[in-house]
């Protein structure tokens, strides 16, 4: 049924027949008795409402929707562009104030219509005491049946134009990607700064799998991680191409005047990729009971693992080697619309331990080169393998904390470490090195000789200075914080690259953060 036979079937569902009085004789020009019809007003605000919607408003949808196929063909373009100008006076309409528009201060014609729109959507007209007296404004109803019911009209005909919605939500979604690419070109990236990238993806990928959503002040994950046994990787660029960052090195290592840039590089490379593997070890493997518990689940009732899958999948977007969201409870559907804005060029479905395989196989390629400083020893304590640097802080002190082995003072400090810099905000090898060098600090009055890098996760650095500083004015009785105290600061990698004057340590950007509380968000 058409707009028009809609709202004349409304009307004649209302009308009245009545007897024709001498007034009404002459009015009409009928005789006296006949029977007429009216269509009387509302009477109450439900039935000005009930007759704006059936009856009015239809009336100015049909007048629009007959302007616009007068004017256009019916085709998605035409649509849209017809639709973004509405959406335009919308958004002007929304910078306005809905006390001026409630109280009446319209200004120019112009503006009282976008007042109208305000009282529309923000329910002024549904709170107005009710009168039998032009309840709505000839304003109120053209806006309401342009703003409102056309607006629904153009969105449902762009509906069924469009044969098959997800299709093209992908469609348009990759259009805008080139789009973007045409005017904002990618990058050159060398492969020293592709592989930390990946790797930090990698660490990423490991480390959501434990955080809360209230802990990601980076905002990167949609809800609290959970262990997924599938991760899909979805890149704008190639990812992990081992081949090549293996004949880039080789081929640098044996044609550079110099080793020391290239075994820098290589060096950090194997440090970083020691440190995801670790951390996937302890969290990720059969080491935690967690993780093993859950797979036997899956062996004992096979039909639990189908089951499972969605809840045990994530995806993971990387922008220029880059984590920007990770989604959990997704599959590896493309075409959800929740999930429509992480399709890029290069999709992968992966395993943990295939990324970590990454990790071993950048650590065992490093190893060939026979670098000195990355010899490696075996802790006596667990059989565990620590970088040179490492293995020195592992002292008697970080060995007694590991252990619980300690006095009533050292029980009493470690206790305030831990409740002023929790284990969330550290990697787990990281946090028995800064616990121990904190230690040593409070009870002996100076830091260990050498310190390992102290690795974070992903957190603001003001909420790791402003532990720091807390655990200080408790310990010190809320004496001054020290320049020895800040210095050790940079063993963190949150502050590494701070600079510091020592005469003038007060004034450092590292003094700030430690300084200055964190805004709560």
């Amino acid at each position: 049924m058409d707009f028009k036979s809609q709202y004349e079937a409304y009307e004649d569902s209302k009308r009245v027949t009545q007897i024709a009085d001498d007034e009404t004789s002459e009015r009409l020009k009928i005789p006296v008795g006949s029977e007429y019809t009216i269509f009387p007003p509302p009477s109450t605000k439900q039935e000005a409402f009930e007759r704006l919607k059936m009856y009015t408003g239809l009336i100015h949808l049909d007048s629009y929707v007959k302007a616009f196929r007068r004017r256009f063909p019916i085709n998605l373009r035409t649509l849209r562009d017809e639709l973004k100008i509405l959406e335009a006076f919308i958004e002007e309409a929304e910078e306005l104030s809905t006390v001026d528009a409630f109280t009446n201060k319209s200004g120019s014609s112009v503006r009282r219509n976008h007042y109208e729109y305000l009282k529309w959507k923000y329910g002024y007209y549904e709170n107005l005491e009710y009168n039998d007296y032009d309840f709505f404004s000839a304003d109120a109803e053209i806006v309401y049946g342009k703003y409102f019911l056309y607006k629904k009209w153009l969105q449902e005909q762009i509906g069924t134009l469009t044969p098959n919605k997800e299709v093209d939500i992908v469609g348009r979604h990759k259009e805008n990607l080139k789009y973007h690419e045409k005017i904002n070109p990618k990058k050159n990236i060398t492969i020293f700064e592709r592989i930390k990238r990946e790797l930090n993806t990698i660490h990423w990928v490991v480390i959501s799998q434990s955080l809360a959503k209230k802990n990601d002040v980076d905002n990167i994950i949609n809800e609290d991680g959970r262990f997924c046994r599938i991760i899909n990787l979805r890149s704008d660029r190639e990812l992990i191409s081992l081949e090549e960052y293996k004949q880039h090195y080789t081929e640098r290592f044996e044609n550079a005047k110099t080793n020391v840039l290239v075994k820098n590089e290589l060096i950090e490379i194997y440090r970083t990729a020691l440190v995801v593997k670790n951390l996937y070890e302890a969290t990720l493997s059969y080491n935690n009971p967690l993780v093993k518990e859950l797979y036997d689940s899956y062996r004992d009732n096979p039909k639990l693992l189908s089951e499972d899958l969605a809840f045990r999948t994530m995806i993971v977007l990387v922008v220029d080697y880059r984590v920007q969201n990770i989604l959990f409870g997704y599959d590896s559907n493309s075409s959800n619309h929740n999930t429509v804005f992480t399709i890029r060029d290069f999709n992968y479905q992966v395993f943990n331990d295939e990324l970590i395989g990454y990790c071993y196989s950048l650590i065992n390629f490093i190893n060939t080169f026979e670098i000195p400083e990355l010899t490696y020893k075996v802790s006596e304590d667990s059989g565990v393998l620590k970088d040179d640097l490492e293995y020195d802080v592992v002292n008697v002190l970080q060995k007694r904390i590991i252990n619980h082995d300690l006095t009533e003072k050292e029980r009493e400090i470690v206790d305030a470490i831990e409740d002023h810099l929790p284990q969330e905000y550290f990697l787990e090898n990281s946090y028995e090195i800064i616990k121990s060098s904190l230690l040593s600090y409070f009870l002996k009055g100076s830091f260990p000789k050498s310190i390992s890098k102290i690795n974070t996760v992903r957190i603001n650095k003001k909420i790791i200075g402003w532990g720091l500083n807390s655990l200080f004015r408790e310990l010190k009785n809320s004496k001054p914080l020290s320049l020895e105290y800040i210095l050790f600061a940079k063993n963190i990698d949150k502050f590494e690259k701070e600079i510091i004057e020592n005469d003038n340590f007060q004034k450092s950007n590292l003094y700030k953060y430690i300084t200055e509380k964190p805004r709560k968000k």
